[in-house]
């Protein structure tokens, strides 16, 4: 059956302003079902990730280097959660109105959001990584105010990156934010290269090599991770305190980018296919699942993660849950209406009138 492609457009904008934004028909009931899908996995992400930054903010324990990076790495998610959700109710709403400064203002920040994410990814794995090969030296080389500083650099880098194809220099190659009828949202056309291609090469390029570099500590984590916890426990007691602390740290680490290897390695080999291709090598529909179902899984299943590998993590999330609760029982026990105390005197001399009068 042949896709049946519809075309909106909304009044009261004129045409300079208007994105006219081609969609595939999906029927009503199935486009309802998904947007509130979607958007039940984005605001269970934004709750997620919110209650995992506060426990890093509140816990001493996680005021360290491996603790700063997966705060930064909530704090990302939230804002990819955040702007996804805006992007999820303008682009799944056909009747939505759409001009070209919110086109741009969404793929700016999308593009800010998901560069924080693989920047906070790399931290994580490349801490590890240097945790597990020089375990003794680690405190001297890591510390928390080089990890922040390392943070605000890159944060800078990837919003300057990120306004790029504000500056009007498509002439160059530099590209523009525009509506991307494949994507069926804002950002660069990968397919356009003769006006992209700059745009495209400092956009991608970070990204690959991000990965690569992320490959090799996470393969090297593996390997050495056992032999290093051995060596430390045959040192003897004075180690055992930071064997742990490793050990736990280490192990969110494994999880957490193994499943974002899992979560957004299909969207960037179909981005690959489609870059090589010169086309999309795939529909729109199928395009846009792939690339932003990745997405959404791994930013709603981080603060379990967290918690599930995190003693700490899961303390922190049951110290929010009891706070809310208790708060709850308060409020409950004032509404419920209080009996007046009796007092015991009035109840005996009570008690020897009604004797008396039998």
């Amino acid at each position: 059956m042949n896709e049946l492609k519809v075309k909106y457009t909304c009044e009261n904008y004129s045409s300079t302003l208007l994105v006219n934004i081609t969609y595939e028909y999906i029927p009503t009931e199935e486009a309802l079902t998904l947007t509130v899908v979607v958007l039940i996995f984005l605001l269970t992400s934004l709750v997620g990730n919110i209650a995992a930054v506060v426990v890093v903010y509140r816990n001493r324990y996680l005021h360290d280097p491996s603790g700063i990076l997966i705060g930064a790495l909530a704090v990302s998610d939230i804002g990819v959660g955040f702007s996804s959700v805006i992007s999820t109710i303008i682009y799944d709403n056909p009747c939505s109105r759409l001009n070209h400064a919110v086109c741009v203002f969404l793929a700016f920040m999308s593009s800010s959001f998901i560069g924080s994410t693989y920047s906070a990814i790399a931290g994580i794995t490349v801490d590890r990584c240097i945790a597990i090969c020089k375990p003794l030296h680690y405190r001297q080389y890591v510390t928390n105010t080089r990890i922040i500083q390392i943070l605000l650099f890159n944060w800078l880098c990837i919003l300057a990156l990120a306004a790029l194809p504000i500056m009007g220099l498509q002439q160059y190659g530099i590209g523009k934010y525009e509506y991307v009828p494949y994507l069926t949202s804002c950002w660069i056309d990968i397919t356009a290269y003769s006006k992209n291609y700059l745009a495209i090469i400092v956009f991608y390029l970070p990204v690959f090599s991000i990965l690569i570099l992320v490959m090799i500590c996470y393969v090297i984590i593996l390997l050495k991770a056992n032999s290093t916890f051995k060596r430390m426990a045959i040192s003897g007691w004075i180690y055992n305190e930071n064997k742990q602390l490793l050990k736990k740290s280490t192990r969110t680490t494994i999880i957490v980018v193994g499943v974002f290897f899992i979560c957004t390695t299909p969207g960037l080999a179909l981005t690959f296919a489609t870059l090589v291709n010169q086309g999309s090598v795939v529909s729109g529909k199928a395009y846009k699942y792939l690339l932003n179902w990745g997405i959404y899984v791994n930013i709603t299943v981080n603060p379990l993660l967290f918690g599930f590998s995190h003693k700490d993590f899961r303390h922190g999330y049951h110290e929010i849950c009891s706070h809310f609760y208790s708060k709850k029982s308060k409020i409950s026990d004032i509404s419920l209406p209080i009996r007046p105390s009796v007092n015991p005197s009035i109840l005996s001399g009570y008690n020897l009138v009604q004797n008396s009068t039998l």
